[in-house]
């Protein structure tokens, strides 16, 4: 009985996960990151996640205060400010991992 518990529930859950074999996730499956970002970039596809995407895109602007439990932002205790040589340290570690 506990058995077909498990297989009902299993069912139950896996109705809402995608297809597998549909051509977004078999093409980028043979992607690199760089690839599928160009592709996804390009295609739009899904047009969901693409909105999604560009939506962060302005909250990349505002500055990073901190993480709340309860809705009160934290008292930064400290400042991180781009310099040039930081700014040149994160292209050169970028640059190492290609």
């Amino acid at each position: 009985m506990a058995g077909s518990n498990f297989e009902n529930t299993s069912a139950e859950y896996r109705q809402h996960l995608p297809d597998l074999s549909i051509p977004r996730f078999t093409i980028s499956k043979e992607q690199d990151p760089y690839e599928y970002s160009k592709a996804f970039q390009e295609t739009q596809i899904p047009p969901w996640l693409y909105n999604l995407t560009e939506a962060w895109k302005v909250l990349y602007q505002e500055p990073f205060i901190g993480v709340t439990n309860d809705g009160n932002t934290p008292n930064p205790s400290y400042n991180f400010h781009h310099t040039d040589r930081s700014r040149q340290h994160h292209s050169e570690l970028v640059q190492s991992t290609r």
